[in-house]
């Protein structure tokens, strides 16, 4: 299968994955918990660091 997310990509999606969350004022603790992830993983994804 191709890599759907080249490194630019995954920077843009954690971008606006913060965004949202920040629209909606969740704090990365309490949008982990929704989202089923531990903070640091979700940390990582909002930094462009990892694929979700």
């Amino acid at each position: 299968m191709a890599n759907l997310l080249g490194p630019k990509h995954v920077a843009q999606l954690g971008a606006y994955i913060r965004e949202q969350r920040e629209n909606a004022q969740y704090s990365l603790r309490q949008l982990a918990q929704a989202a089923g992830v531990s903070n640091p993983y979700l940390s990582q994804i909002e930094r462009g660091l990892r694929k979700p």
